[in-house]
């Protein structure tokens, strides 16, 4: 991990993990990694959005292999016993807090959203080919080039979002049940979470509502996420109503914004 004097301390803890778009990469102690800049490299270089899809994933599992090295190392180094530890957590695995009956409701809505959009993406690759977006633009209104970059901009905010809000919602609802005795402190991780779950779903609608329009004729299917988006996103709102007012490290910082 390259752990630079610059680094804005636990930016990465609630940023959308899209690396290559953010402007605080390199004060990043996670996003300036080389492994990170060699994942980067590789998806620049990778002709489909499939195999960009699978150089991504690789890297996550990658990362977690890692910081289970690292933990492992460190356990090592204070003097205990790895394989007594590792025994214990399967022997006494961690139970999850009881979720209330909204937080429920937000798991289900948010993990039947991602997992919609990844099988209607994966059924309907013919519609995003080359050719196919190449001949939709000619006949735009719009720039043919700028019109592809919006629309390649589009889809890969979808799916990089479709399983993160899943992910972000249920770390803010399980994390809320474990500090309910700190509801009240608004800088808890759990509203964090609930924020940058929210700033996803929001991200995801424009991009829905720019699809909608250069593809009318999937209007239903579209409809039909947008709706699903706004009803995650008044959840997370009734459910974390202080979450908006959270300062992300770096993000929400105003000594920060003259960084582009």
């Amino acid at each position: 991990m390259n752990l630079k004097k610059n680094n804005i301390p636990s930016v990465h803890n609630y940023c959308d993990r899209w690396c290559e778009r953010c402007r605080f990469v390199d004060r990043c102690s996670v996003g300036s990694s080389e492994k990170l800049l060699e994942t980067e490299l590789k998806m620049d270089l990778a002709m489909t959005e499939e195999k960009r899809q699978e150089i991504m994933w690789q890297h996550v599992a990658d990362s977690f292999a890692e910081a289970g090295r690292l933990l492992d190392k460190m356990i090592a180094d204070a003097g205990l016993d790895i394989e007594a530890i590792r025994k214990e957590a399967k022997e006494n695995p961690p139970q999850e807090p009881p979720l209330t009956e909204r937080q429920e409701v937000i798991k289900e809505l948010t993990m039947e959203y991602g997992k919609d959009v990844y099988g209607w993406m994966k059924n309907n690759k013919e519609l995003f080919e080359p050719e196919a977006l190449t001949s939709r633009a000619l006949v735009q209104r719009d720039d043919p080039e700028r019109f592809m970059r919006n629309i390649k901009d589009a889809i890969e905010t979808v799916n990089w979002f479709c399983f993160f809000i899943s992910v972000k919602s249920q770390r803010a609802c399980s994390g809320k049940q474990e500090d309910k005795f700190e509801e009240e402190l608004i800088q808890s991780d759990f509203n964090g979470s609930a924020k940058i779950a929210i700033i996803a779903a929001g991200r995801s609608i424009v991009a829905w509502e720019f699809l909608l329009k250069a593809f009318p004729e999937i209007e239903f299917a579209i409809i039909g996420y947008l709706a699903q988006l706004q009803k995650i996103s008044r959840h997370l709102l009734l459910e974390f109503p202080d979450a908006q007012k959270f300062i992300r490290p770096g993000f929400d910082e105003v000594k920060y914004d003259h960084i582009q």
